[in-house]
């Protein structure tokens, strides 16, 4: 499965196409009610310069990846955002399998 990820940003009048993208954001499970989105950027207001990851399913708001924009690339960085939301999910799933009786 390939994720597409979208340019998000934020561009003033006549900017698009002129500056780098700075927001990006991907579907998992598409158009389907159970899908929900993934958004990094370098633009956040109280983060400028620094990727940071969005994912409201798993109130992830905000979170830093661990590198400026002059560091990563959007690639990396859409990278470092699906770690960071798989390693959410591990922990979600490893304390929802405690909770099962006989464990």
């Amino acid at each position: 499965m390939s994720l597409e990820w979208i340019d998000n940003s934020s561009y003033s009048r006549g900017e698009r196409g002129t500056v780098p993208p700075t927001t990006w954001t991907t579907r998992i499970g598409g158009d389907d009610p159970g899908a929900y989105s993934i958004s990094i950027t370098c633009s956040h207001v109280m983060c400028r310069g620094v990727w940071v990851c969005h994912c409201p399913a798993l109130r992830i708001d905000t979170e830093g990846l661990g590198m400026t924009k002059e560091e990563a690339t959007a690639e990396q960085a859409q990278m470092a955002a699906l770690m960071l939301v798989r390693k959410r999910l591990e922990y979600m799933m490893a304390a929802l399998i405690s909770l099962w009786p006989g464990k």
